[in-house]
């Protein structure tokens, strides 16, 4: 196989939809921000057009190109939204944050995604916080990144 990012994306899925069973769940990217809570698995949100789902690196391991280890870096996001209007964010970021740290704790019980990763554990890396406001209401956003060790 050329990369294992596709079992990474099914992996992730898995564990978001176990982690936050109230939340509409996505395998890829919204189209719009739906209200209420939401997670994208190999996506950053709603957008109107294209956007990375993920990346992957890889190099050979020792001798004779059987081995190979791949770091694979899953763009993810959270989010919650109002679908009306409201005075601030407060209340869309801490909910954001919430199912941001249910993915955290699934991660820390099952660093290795079920036996998938075999050359570290599986961990949310970067993340940034962005805010949407409009007609259609009020939204927080987390978009993170999860690397996923294997070898193959």
């Amino acid at each position: 196989m050329a990369s294992k990012v596709p079992d990474a994306i099914d992996r992730l899925y898995a564990l978001f939809e176990a982690a936050l069973p109230a939340a509409t769940v996505v395998d890829g990217f919204l189209i719009a921000w739906p209200p209420g809570d939401w997670a994208v698995v190999g996506g950053d949100g709603a957008v109107s057009e294209e956007e990375d789902a993920a990346r992957s690196t890889q190099m050979w391991k020792g001798l004779g190109a059987r081995i190979r280890d791949e770091s694979i870096d899953v763009i993810c996001a959270v989010g919650s939204s109002t679908g009306n209007t409201e005075d601030g964010p407060r209340t869309r970021r801490q909910a954001a944050y919430a199912m941001l740290t249910a993915i955290e704790a699934g991660l820390r019980a099952d660093p290795g995604l079920g036996g998938f990763t075999t050359g570290g554990a599986a961990a949310i890396t970067d993340q940034a916080l962005r805010y949407v406001a409009n007609d259609k209401g009020t939204a927080a956003a987390i978009v993170f990144t999860i690397n996923v060790p294997v070898r193959s």
